[in-house]
């Protein structure tokens, strides 16, 4: 336990581990709300496999849109950084 938490640690420390977690908390919870309202419409008879395709196609959409919008404005905190160093 003491290693996973010195891991933690050390991640969180670093920009790039930081993103790193950002990215991946983010899409799991993108993924349990996509899970939550795409089968929880099969409860009015929508089929499982519309179901299915409707959690992908949402899946891809706000996990791509999530991704490029976090990377994005990271990218920019780290030219914004360069740009007033070299100031």
């Amino acid at each position: 336990m003491k290693h996973l938490k010195n891991l933690f640690l050390k991640l969180t420390k670093s920009g790039k581990g930081f993103l790193l977690l950002v990215n991946i908390v983010g899409i799991i919870f993108i993924t349990f709300e996509n899970l939550y309202y795409s089968y929880g419409m099969m409860l009015y008879k929508t089929s499982f496999a519309n179901a299915t395709e409707e959690f992908w196609s949402t899946e891809l959409l706000f996990g791509g849109l999530f991704l490029l919008v976090v990377n994005g404005l990271a990218l920019i905190a780290v030219i914004r950084e360069k740009h007033k160093k070299n100031k």
